[in-house]
C-alpha cells in the first residue's frame, strides 16, 4: 500500500530542573506498506521543525529547520498485545538541514527486538526475548535529545526520565505466557 498525508505534532516537557523544552513538526509525508499484513514500512518525510528551550536563568533558545526524515520498519511478531516469537527492526534516520537559527543536526535510531519461543516438545517454560536499541546525534537541540526511561521503564513515572544526545540499551528477558480459564492470555517476563 502506498499513502501520502501531512504530518504534524506539538509536544512540551517540563524538567525538574525548571527548563521547558517545546518541539513542533509540519512536514509532508510518503509511506509504503509492504508483506503479508502490512510488516514493513518504508517512510519518508520532508518539513520543518521548531523547537524551544525555555531556562529559567538565562531565558530562551530556539530552533527552526528544514528536515528530512527516512524510516523502515519489519514487524514479524506473532501477536500485536502479547507477542511470543518473532522479529522487529526499526531504524530512523533525520538530518536537519537549512536552519534559520540554530545547528543543523543529524539523527539516527535503531532498535531490534527478537523473541523466541522453544518447541512444545522441549516442555521449557519460558522463551528468550533479546531487545537491543541505540541512538545517536549530532548537533541536536535540547528538544530532538531521546528520552530515556519515563512511562514505558520498570519506574513507570513521568519524573524519571532523561534527556540523551546518544545512548545504547540492552534488555534480556525471560517471558512466560499462559491461557487462562476464559482463554485471555497471561505474560510475564523477568
Amino acid at each position: 500500500r502506498l499513502g501520502f498525508g501531512l504530518v504534524a505534532s506539538l509536544q512540551k516537557q517540563w524538567l525538574p530542573s525548571g527548563e521547558k523544552l517545546q518541539k513542533g513538526d509540519l512536514g509532508a509525508r510518503v509511506q509504503l506498506r509492504y508483506g503479508m499484513e502490512d510488516r514493513g514500512l518504508v517512510q519518508v518525510d520532508l518539513g520543518r521543525t521548531e523547537d524551544r528551550t525555555r531556562l529559567p536563568i538565562s531565558g530562551s533558545e530556539s530552533s527552526r529547520v528544514t528536515y528530512a526524515r527516512f524510516a523502515t520498519e519489519w514487524d514479524s511478531f506473532d501477536s500485536h498485545t502479547l507477542p511470543t516469537e518473532g522479529l522487529m527492526v526499526r531504524a530512523t534516520w533525520v538530518r536537519g538541514f537549512r536552519a534559520e537559527s540554530g545547528p543543523a543536526y543529524t539523527t539516527g535510531y535503531l532498535r531490534v527486538r527478537n523473541l523466541w519461543t522453544p518447541p512444545a516438545s522441549t516442555r521449557l517454560p519460558f522463551g528468550l526475548d533479546v531487545d537491543a536499541e541505540a541512538g545517536i546525534q549530532e548537533h541536536a537541540p535540547g528538544p530532538r535529545w531521546f528520552i530515556i526511561g519515563g512511562p514505558d521503564s520498570l519506574i513507570g513515572t513521568r519524573s524519571a526520565y532523561y534527556l540523551a544526545p546518544n545512548f545504547a540499551a540492552l534488555r534480556l528477558g525471560l517471558p512466560f505466557t499462559a491461557a487462562t480459564l476464559f482463554g485471555v492470555a497471561v505474560q510475564c517476563v523477568p
